[in-house]
């Protein structure tokens, strides 16, 4: 059975963290829920749509690696996110593109 967390917000000077369970929250539902608090909007309002930035299934098979050091960085919509196996989305309000633009 799965339990519903709330991403628990931990501000840092350039970005937002937030955790999720990762033996019983999809990443691609944290993910969502991140940027949707970020934003100060519902989940359904995000645009993009988080499976028109990146294939949603890489995400999942890397989520199913519990225990194992992994990230995984992309940009939705204006903001750059990095999701890592140990329960962390990260969402920055600039991109990865901007970020290395000179």
């Amino acid at each position: 059975m799965s339990q519903k967390h709330s991403p628990e917000p931990a501000s840092t000077p350039t970005a937002d963290a937030y955790g999720f369970d990762t033996e019983y929250d999809a990443p691609e539902t944290a993910v969502v829920a991140a940027v949707a608090a970020v934003e100060g909007v519902d989940m359904t309002a995000v645009e993009p749509n988080l499976h028109d930035a990146i294939d949603g299934d890489v995400l999942t098979l890397l989520a199913d690696h519990r225990g194992t050091s992994w990230r995984l960085a992309f940009d939705l919509g204006d903001h750059a996110v990095v999701v890592s196996g140990d329960g962390t989305v990260v969402v920055d309000d600039t991109t990865f593109d901007d970020a290395f633009v000179a």
